[in-house]
Formats: structure tokens, C-alpha cells, sequence
């Protein structure tokens, strides 16, 4: 035998052993065979006509002189499998190294990786394609050979596997084809890539193959999926008759590109199931952990020059050839096209590598071993050098990502002139023109939604509609005609034609969720009617709790949270507990995993809310959905609050920024709603909302007085520190969530110039704040007919007092100045406080007392008791404060601060007091929890109680079982509470 290739000179092994285990194959084919293959060719001395120490452009030449050598089928495929192993390895060691070569000069990157690609994918089809053709001859002689035609529907380069499609002339041959092509899979599975058949195995009845009268049979009547449109598209004949395949370019193929005025309803629905996977990757979350080239861009990149090559009726190949065409021949689009080259070429070179280098599968986890070794390794190959700021591998993540987004915003622009262009050639139009021009009898006769569904039939599989319910929700005409038509139908028919719609649009809720959105957005008068509430229902009893299912849902509120938002805010509380035992289930997804939970928080928020509070949370997200991905991340969720109040000074215009300010307070609401709900501490909770809400009423101020300063053309009265707006109610206690805004005006001036310029200021204050859906009480507008009230009516009013005066003192007692200065604040205290209020103590003390006395006697048989208003509620614990704080002379408002004064000067009942503390503010947590979750209302109803027992144990430490539980500890915290305020005030009124 004789030995004169050494690989040596090559280094062959030394090089493929950098490379990834599943080449090893092929080193132990060549060790196995090669020196009989050598001996065999020295032997015919036929040294001359081969290449064996490098890539040889003629391998079909090379395999069939070894054909001609062996008679043995055995021997034959063992020698073809070790020369096919060695040429494969030579190839891409060529690869690397004039990617490398290239890659050293001053030429773009992008372009050195299309042509690696372009060079590599054409070697790799000249070799695996002689490959196979030499196998066939052997499995399938020529002479006993039917007509077809082996079709390449994969991408060029890919080697991890070779996608095919096979053309026959029908059954009469097809045992014959399927039994040479199932030799043909097994040899290439052994010594070469795997073989896929999944276009023939789609459309033809049997086997590997399939006809084009079968293709005929699958495809004139409807599109089918995505998978079928997009290998056909990239067939590429590469064996047998080619006369065969032009057929089927001709009755298959063509019929899918764009005619102009001629029928154009095949390349329709290919553009609708390519625009729909389009979309559907675009809805998807990538893992953090997780790289996957084609499903963060590659699939997305060429869906997308597929839609454009059937278009522009582009004869190409390859999808880098087709961007060339598209490149040179629509400069209006040479931005986009660019963006798409560049993110193509890297992701397809990047993905090329790792499964050169590491292995041959799409998922690549970051949290895997040696990670960094395997990513340096592609780094360093595409070109990246390590520096001192960071590694190569860092490099290529860092855009990994940057190229991620390259590709979805390349992607998304021309998916948007792609919509374009189907919605001018769609085959609907003429149809809804026609409905237009239809009289009254002959519209009788069409029903609209039905007719939908009938020529929508053609296009079954396809999840594009975009262009169809933009014309819906724009044309007045239409709609109404749509729902007319749905809505006449008797109660049973109506049902039956819903469930068809429904399971239409099953494999894609992001469909019928816009449907729904726009029929409550442009006719809400339908969101009560039964044909409305039916087809919800229908939604959701479809809308099984699958992986798939959970996973479209939350790549719609990934993709399209306004709407989303926007859809959970119609359903009833019903139809959200059916979705929520829907989606909160564990899922094996990771990127849906942060999507579901916060998908799921959503909807339990909607659920498990107030009318209330719902409203915020639809207000809210209305106008900022995109932050529910940082619905669960609430250090994230407060910064977006802070940003908001910052970005204020940032808006021109000052109605602009009272707008955004009103959605920073809708913003903050929401925040603490949420994490009063999810068992924060009470006292946090309420100091921030303190702080936001002040803030709030501050720049509002500030904001309109800057306003009615405009108007009056800069001539407003200076108020010289004059003015002043205190809070009463809950927020001068600092407490949160009420319903309301109790608020004082004072102006310390009887100056009437300066009196109507603060009254406009308070009127324009007054309108944002109602936009709010806060309630404004101004407590002496109504006795002194003004917003604000100067210091001269209150004077006037306390010297010649009503019964009712009391009332009038306690609400400056308990005031909270926001807005003024210190110097307000002193004259106030000197001028109101302290003469009308400190210096007539008794009286005021005596006044409160008879309230209390009549409140309790009014409430003494009450079946439902009032947390408010109820013996021991809350009213009678703030009375009881102020009681204190006149009998002290204490100006500080109701607050945990009061608190620390008071057991200053009741040392004697120090621990009542701490117990009247905390039994205060238990009722008002109680309360405040029950507003957000059940209702505004301050009657609790025990029913009801169960719903926050969760959060209010997580927050306080207690441990409430049942509703029953609280309501009993409700109750006996005010009967305790009675008790305690006996115990304080007896020793009192007797001093």
C-alpha cells in the first residue's frame, strides 16, 4: 500500500480538532478509509485527477472516477463516504481561512461575511449536491429512472442539515423514488447532514415526494401555513429534470408573485402568513440567558425578503442576493435594506460559526460551562480582537443584541410598506366597494360577517389582518354594516357565527383581541348588548390553558400592551377569573416567564379591584402601556414615577405639562395602590403617597397660577406671600387613597383684584383636579361663595358663630398647609387659630362631644356597621384628636408626630393612647385596602372581607383566617376603641 498524501502539510487533524465534536465523524471516516481510497487510485494511476489536499472545485468528476473504480455497493459507499468527509473538512477549513484573510483588510465587514457565506453555501451545495447525485445514480440507475426533480428549499450554508424538496410526475413511480430516497437519507445521515422532506412530506400523499398535481390538490384552494410558502419560495433545482421543475415554477411558484390588474389573491396570502410569522417573531421576548439566531432575527430577516421578492417579482436565489437587487434597485428603501443586510449577514455568519466551532443546535444557554471559551472562539473568527475595555466574546454579545435590534427595526419598516402594499391589492377591497354600492334590497341579501368568513376561507392558516381592521375601524359604513349584519341574526345563529369567528382567529388572539378593541372603542354603546358579552365569552372558552396559548397571549401584551390593557378592561369579572386560571399556570418557556407574571398581575389587577381603583389602572395604562413590563419590578416602576415628575419642565407648552402632570399623579395612585395591595407597610405607603400627592398639588399651582398670569397679559396682582392652600380630610392626615380632595383656600387680604386672581387660579385647579376622578371640596365655598376664603370672613363668621361652627373649626384644626409660606402659616395660627379656636376651647369641646354622643346614638341599631362613621370608627378617633388638640392647644396635624406630643402630655394614659394609635390606624388600613380592592364605600360588607385578609396579614404580621376573623376584630377594635376614648376624655372634661 502505498502512502504519499500527508496531511502534515495541512495540518488537517490538528485543525478539526479546534472544531466541534460532531466533526469527528468525519476524521474517523477518513482514518477508517483513506488509505484504501489512495491505494485504490494510485493503483489506475489517477493521482492527476484528483484534489486531495484541497477543496476541489469538480467533486461530482472526482466521485464518479471513484464510481467507476468499485463494483462492490459496499466498498463504493464506504470510499464515496471518506472522500465526501474529506472535502467537507477541507472546505471549511478554506472557509475560515479567507474569512480570516478578508476579514484583515480595510473592506466592510458585512460584505467580508456575505461573501463567506455566498462562497461557502456554494461550495457546500457543489459538494453535498454531487454527493447525492453520484448516491442516486447508484439507488437509482438512470436508466430505470421516473422524472423528477430534487429541489434545495433550505438556506445555502446551513450544514447542520440540507432541506429538500422532491417533484415526481404522480403515484404510478412513487414506490420506486421513495425507496432510492430513503437509501439516499440513510447514506447522508451516516457520512454527510441530515436530510429533511418536510415540503413534499406536507403536500404529497406518501413517501419523499410529492407531485404537482398534489401541490394543485393542497394549495388552489387555500394558502396553508408558512412553512410550505416560504421552502417553496426558496426552491432551487439542483437534480433531475429541470423541465419538471419549470412546471412547477410556472402552475405553482408564479402564481404567488405579484401581477399587476390581474388576480393576485395566491400572492395575497403569501404576504398575509408571511406578514403574520412576521409579526409573531417580533412578538417575542428574547431569554436573557438564551441566544437563538433565528428565532431573535434570521427567520424575521428572510420572511421578510421572501414578502419583498414576490412583490418585486425578484428571480433570485439566495436571500443575500435578493437584498443585492433590492439594495441597488429601491434606494427609497436603501436605509431599511441595509439594516437588514447587516443584521442578516451577522447573525447568519455568527450562528454558521457556533455550529462550526461548538455544535449543531440553535439554543445557546449563557449559564452553560465554558460559554466563554465557545464565544471567544466565534468572536475571534468573525473578527473581534480582544481589548483592555473587553474580551472579544463580550464584544460579540454586546452586538449580538445592537444587531437584534438592527433587524426588528429594518424589519418592522418594511413591514409596514409591505402593508401597504397588500391592502391596495387585496381582494377584499373590491368586495367592500361593492357592499357600498349595493341598494337596501340587494344588501339584504349579503351579510357582511358572513361573507367575511366565506372569502376569508381562502386564506386559512394566515394571522395577518391588519390592513382589513384598519378599514373597519376607519370606515363608519362598514362597521356599522358588519355589526348590523352580526347583530340580527337570532340568539342561536348569532352564537354559531361568533364560535366560527372565534376559532378563525384562535391561533392568533392578537386578531380577534383588535377586533374586539375596535368595535368598544369606536361603538361602546355594544360593550353591554349580549352580542358583545357573547363573544368574550366564546374568546375564553376557547382559549384553552396551553404552553401555545399562554405564550401567544403574552407575546400580545408584549407586543401590543395599550391593547391588551384596552381588552382586559371589558371583561367582567367572570370572564378575568377564567383568564387568570388560564394563563397562571407554570410554563417551560423561558422568554414568557417575566411576560406571564406580569400579564398575570394585570388581570388580577382588574379582577380583584375597585371600580375605584380600576379606573387608574386603566387610565394609566392607557397612556403608558408599555411600562406594565415593569409591573412587577417595583423599584424600576417608582423610578418611571420620579422620571415622569422630572420630565415635566421637558414639555413646551404649559397645558401640555398640567396634562402630564395629571398622568404622573394617575402613575403615582396606581404605584401605591398596587403595593398597598401586595402587603407593603401601611406607614411607607402612606408617607410616599403624602409626598406625591403634595407634589401634585404644588406644581399644579404653580401651573395654572402661571397660566391665569398669561391670560390677564402679565398684570396679575402680586399675592406677596397673602395666599395659601391647606388640605383637610385625609390628606392633611397624610393618609392615602381617598376618594376625595378637602381643601382650604385662604387669602390673608381683603384686596379684591387680588381675590378674583386666586379665585381663577383654584377655578383652573379645580377642572384638572376633577379629571383625576377626584372629587374637590372647597369647605367654605359654599358659605362664603368663593373658592377662597379670606381671613376677614372667618373672623366675621367665629364672631357671630352658627351651630354648625364647630365643624367649620375642626377642619382648620385639622388643616395641612401645602402650599405658602412660613410666614402664612404663623399668621394663621395667631390670627384664626389660637383666638377663635384655643381661646374658646370649651365651647368648641362641648360641640364635638354632642356629635360624637348623637353620632353613636344614630348608629346604635345600624345592621351594617360603618367604618367611618360607626361608634369607634374613624370619624369618632379623629374627633377625639381634636378634642386634644384644642384642650392642649396643639397645632400639629393628625400624624404619627401628634401622637409623640400627645404621650407628652397624657403620660397618665400613655399606653390607651398607643393603643387608640394603633387601633386607628388598623381601621384605616382595613379601610383603604377595602377601597382598592372592593369599593369606595365605608359600610364593609363581611362578604367581601376575604378579599384582603392577604395583604393586610403580609403587611401587619397578623395571621386573619376568614372574613369572619377580621369583621370579628373590626368590630372589636371599636368597641375597644369606645372604651378608650371614655378612659381619655372623663378626666379631661372634668378639668
Amino acid at each position: 500500500m502505498i502512502h504519499n498524501i500527508d496531511f502534515s502539510t495541512i495540518d488537517l487533524f490538528g485543525r478539526v480538532s479546534a472544531l466541534g465534536n460532531h466533526y469527528n465523524k468525519h476524521l474517523y471516516n477518513i482514518d477508517k478509509n483513506f488509505d484504501a481510497l489512495v491505494s485504490l487510485i494510485d493503483a489506475q494511476h489517477l493521482f492527476d485527477q484528483f484534489q486531495l489536499l484541497r477543496f476541489s472545485s469538480q467533486p461530482g468528476k472526482e466521485m464518479k472516477l471513484i464510481s467507476a473504480l468499485i463494483e462492490d455497493r459496499e466498498t463504493l459507499l464506504q470510499m464515496l463516504g471518506c472522500y465526501y468527509s474529506l472535502q467537507f473538512l477541507l472546505m471549511n477549513l478554506k472557509a475560515l481561512d479567507v474569512l480570516q484573510m478578508n476579514l484583515s483588510t480595510q473592506t466592510s465587514r458585512y460584505d467580508n461575511y456575505q461573501l463567506f457565506l455566498l462562497q461557502t453555501g456554494s461550495d457546500f451545495r457543489l459538494l453535498s449536491g454531487a454527493y447525492m447525485s453520484v448516491l442516486l445514480d447508484l439507488f437509482l440507475p438512470k436508466a430505470e429512472r421516473p422524472e423528477f426533480v430534487v429541489c434545495c428549499v433550505g438556506t445555502r450554508v446551513d450544514q447542520d442539515d440540507i432541506d429538500l424538496g422532491v417533484i415526481d410526475k404522480g403515484l404510478k413511480n412513487r414506490k420506486i423514488i421513495t425507496k432510492a430516497f430513503g437509501s439516499l437519507n440513510n447514506e447522508m445521515l451516516k457520512n454527510a447532514s441530515a436530510l429533511h422532506f418536510h415540503l413534499s412530506e406536507h403536500v404529497g400523499r406518501r413517501g419523499y415526494s410529492a407531485s404537482i398535481q398534489e401541490y394543485h390538490e393542497l394549495l388552489d384552494n387555500e394558502i396553508r401555513d408558512f412553512v410550505i410558502l416560504s421552502e417553496m419560495l426558496n426552491a432551487v433545482p439542483i437534480i433531475g429534470h429541470l423541465k419538471l421543475f419549470r412546471q412547477f415554477k410556472g402552475e405553482i411558484l408564479d402564481r404567488y408573485f405579484y401581477r399587476p390588474k390581474m388576480d393576485n389573491k395566491y400572492h395575497e396570502g403569501c404576504l398575509r402568513g408571511l406578514l403574520g410569522e412576521i409579526r409573531d417573531l417580533i412578538m417575542m421576548e428574547a431569554p436573557e440567558n438564551i441566544l437563538n439566531p433565528k428565532r431573535d432575527a434570521l427567520r424575521m430577516l428572510k420572511a421578510s425578503v421572501f414578502a419583498l421578492k414576490t412583490w418585486k417579482g425578484i428571480d433570485r436565489n439566495t436571500t443575500l442576493e435578493v437584498l443585492d437587487v433590492l439594495i441597488k434597485t429601491d434606494l427609497a428603501n436603501y436605509e431599511n435594506y441595509t439594516r437588514v443586510h447587516q443584521a442578516l449577514t451577522f447573525f447568519e455568519t455568527f450562528r454558521f460559526l457556533y455550529q462550526l466551532f461548538v455544535v449543531q443546535e440553535e439554543e445557546i444557554y449563557l449559564e452553560e460551562n465554558h460559554i466563554s471559551d465557545n464565544l471567544q472562539k466565534v468572536a475571534l473568527a468573525m473578527g473581534y480582537e480582544d481589548k483592555v475595555f473587553a474580551p472579544a466574546h463580550t464584544q460579540l454579545l454586546i452586538h449580538y443584541q445592537d444587531h437584534q435590534q438592527l433587524a426588528r427595526q429594518g424589519v418592522e419598516n418594511l413591514m409596514r410598506q409591505i402593508t401597504r402594499h397588500l391592502s391596495n391589492i387585496t381582494i377584499f377591497t373590491p368586495i367592500i366597494q361593492s357592499f357600498r354600492k349595493r341598494d337596501g334590497d340587494q344588501r339584504k341579501t349579503i351579510n357582511v360577517a358572513v361573507e367575511f368568513l366565506h372569502i376569508a376561507r381562502f386564506f386559512r392558516g394566515t394571522r395577518f389582518w391588519d390592513d382589513i381592521f384598519k378599514v373597519l375601524d376607519r370606515d363608519d359604513e362598514l362597521l356599522d354594516l358588519f355589526l348590523k349584519d352580526f347583530s340580527e341574526f337570532p340568539e342561536a345563529r348569532m352564537k354559531a357565527l361568533i364560535k366560527i369567528y372565534v376559532r378563525w382567529g384562535r391561533l392568533s388572539p392578537y386578531s380577534l383581541i383588535s377586533l374586539i378593541t375596535i368595535i368598544s372603542r369606536r361603538r361602546s354603546h355594544l360593550i353591554e348588548k349580549d352580542f358583545f358579552g357573547a363573544f368574550l365569552d366564546e374568546i375564553l372558552l376557547q382559549t384553552k390553558g396551553t404552553q401555545e396559548n399562554i405564550s401567544r397571549l403574552c407575546h400580545v401584551l408584549n407586543f401590543a400592551p395599550k391593547m391588551m390593557n384596552d381588552f382586559l378592561s371589558l371583561l367582567n369579572e367572570k370572564q378575568l377569573t377564567k383568564l387568570i386560571h388560564t394563563i397562571d399556570r407554570p410554563v417551560w418557556k423561558p422568554d414568557i416567564i417575566n411576560i406571564q407574571q406580569n400579564l398575570t398581575t394585570l388581570i388580577k389587577l382588574y379582577c380583584g379591584s375597585s371600580y375605584y381603583f380600576k379606573r387608574f389602572v386603566h387610565r394609566v395604562f392607557n397612556s403608558y402601556a408599555p411600562y406594565i413590563s415593569s409591573l412587577n419590578n417595583q423599584p424600576k416602576f417608582a423610578k418611571i414615577a420620579h422620571g415622569l415628575l422630572r420630565n415635566l419642565d421637558n414639555f413646551e407648552t404649559l397645558s401640555l405639562k398640567i396634562e402630564k402632570l395629571g398622568e404622573y399623579y394617575d402613575f403615582e395612585f396606581l404605584r401605591l395602590g398596587i403595593q398597598l395591595m401586595q402587603g407593603t407597610s401601611f406607614d411607607k405607603v402612606n408617607k410616599q403617597f403624602t409626598v406625591f400627592s403634595d407634589n401634585y398639588i404644588q406644581i399644579l399651582f404653580d401651573l395654572c397660577r402661571e397660566e391665569v398670569v398669561r391670560e390677564m397679559d402679565y398684570h396679575a396682582p402680586e399675592t406677596r406671600d397673602l395666599l395659601a392652600i391647606f388640605a383637610a380630610g385625609g390628606h392633611a392626615r397624610s393618609q392615602a387613597f381617598d376618594d376625595d380632595y378637602d381643601l382650604i383656600i385662604l387669602l390673608n387680604s381683603d384686596d379684591n383684584e387680588m381675590l378674583g386672581f386666586a379665585n381663577k387660579i383654584i377655578l383652573k385647579m379645580n377642572k384638572h383636579i376633577i379629571r383625576r376622578s377626584i372629587m374637590t371640596h372647597y369647605r367654605f365655598a359654599d358659605r362664603f361663595k368663593n373658592y377662597v376664603t379670606t381671613f376677614s370672613n372667618l373672623k366675621i363668621f367665629f364672631n357671630n358663630p352658627d351651630e354648625n361652627a364647630f365643624i367649620d373649626m375642626s377642619q382648620l384644626l385639622g388643616a395641612r398647609m401645602i402650599v405658602g409660606s412660613a410666614h402664612f402659616k404663623t399668621a394663621f395660627e395667631k390670627e384664626i387659630i389660637y383666638p377663635y379656636i384655643f381661646e374658646r376651647k370649651q365651647d368648641f369641646i362641648r360641640s364635638l362631644s354632642r356629635e360624637i354622643r348623637s353620632r353613636h346614638d344614630y348608629h346604635f341599631d345600624a345592621v351594617v356597621f360603618d367604618i367611618k362613621e360607626s361608634p369607634g370608627g374613624l370619624r369618632d378617633l379623629e374627633n377625639l384628636l381634636f378634642i386634644l388638640k384644642a384642650q392642649y392647644s396643639i397645632v400639629e396635624p393628625i400624624s404619627p408626630k401628634l401622637f409623640k406630643i400627645l404621650s407628652g402630655r397624657l403620660a397618665a394614659h400613655l399606653n390607651t393612647l398607643n393603643d387608640l394609635k394603633q387601633g386607628y390606624y388598623f381601621l384605616k388600613h382595613v379601610r383603604d385596602l377595602y377601597r382598592l380592592r372592593v369599593s369606595d364605600h365605608d359600610e364593609l360588607q363581611l362578604k367581601y372581607l376575604d378579599d384582603i385578609i392577604e395583604p393586610l396579614n403580609k403587611s401587619r404580621g397578623t395571621n386573619f383566617q376568614n372574613a369572619k376573623e377580621l369583621h370579628k376584630a373590626i368590630l372589636n377594635a371599636m368597641h375597644k376603641n369606645v372604651r378608650r376614648f371614655q378612659k381619655i376624655l372623663v378626666p379631661d372634661n372634668s378639668h
